[in-house]
């Protein structure tokens, strides 16, 4: 029998704390979770050398990272790394428009494209094969290929940011809990780390800001 971090406090009467830690920032009632910024860099690194094979070759790259059915790491890595089409699932980006943005940019004389892939959208693998279908009845984009960054997303050296973050996270949960705070999850709101009950997370997924994706649109012209 599976038992919620709520029935250990209500019902057991046992201390939980909860501090939001997870590379896909999507833990409902926190602006931020703990491992974000280093899955964040380590994708950034990784598609920048993904980036001069690309140049390089004047090829169309599909990459694929990781989040689940979120797309904040997919948004923040392909803003940073200057995509030029970001795809997640909170707000659909159909391919006729994927096209079209590879279209329009080598009119312009642009000959090599990165394109940011949420795995919860689809699989690089797939998605590339439709995407080189799409295209060949147009003309000669040349080849599309596809990366998966898998796991080396959730590996490696924290950044200092999170090592801050996660400082900073630890010592306001044992401060509210000597205070007499005893079941609560630690938030940062509005550039503040502050405590809220447990259960504002349940069941509920935070969504990127559409003026966040917005932005990325505007870079892509």
């Amino acid at each position: 029998m599976e038992v919620s971090k709520d029935t250990f406090s209500k019902e057991f009467d046992i201390p939980v704390i909860g501090i939001p830690k997870t590379i896909d920032n999507d833990t409902y009632g926190t602006d931020y979770t703990i491992g974000f910024d280093t899955a964040i860099n380590t994708a950034v690194d990784a598609i920048e050398k993904i980036k001069d094979t690309t140049m390089s070759h004047e090829r169309i790259f599909v990459v694929e990272v990781m989040g689940r059915e979120s797309g904040f790491i997919a948004l923040e890595t392909g803003i940073a790394t200057g995509a030029d089409c970001i795809l997640i699932p909170e707000y659909p980006h159909p391919l006729h428009k994927v096209i079209d943005t590879i279209v329009n940019a080598k009119k312009r004389g642009k000959n090599f494209f990165l394109i940011v892939l949420a795995e919860g959208v689809a699989k690089a693998q797939e998605f590339s094969k439709i995407l080189q279908k799409k295209l060949n009845e147009i003309g000669d984009f040349g080849e599309v290929r596809y990366s998966v960054l898998g796991y080396i997303q959730r590996g490696g050296t924290p950044t200092a940011y999170d090592r801050l973050m996660a400082s900073r996270f630890g010592v306001f949960a044992v401060r509210e809990f000597l205070n007499g705070n005893k079941n609560f999850m630690v938030a940062f709101e509005k550039g503040n780390i502050l405590s809220k009950p447990l259960e504002i997370s349940f069941g509920k997924i935070k969504k990127p800001e559409i003026r966040e994706f917005e932005i990325a649109n505007i870079l892509n012209y």
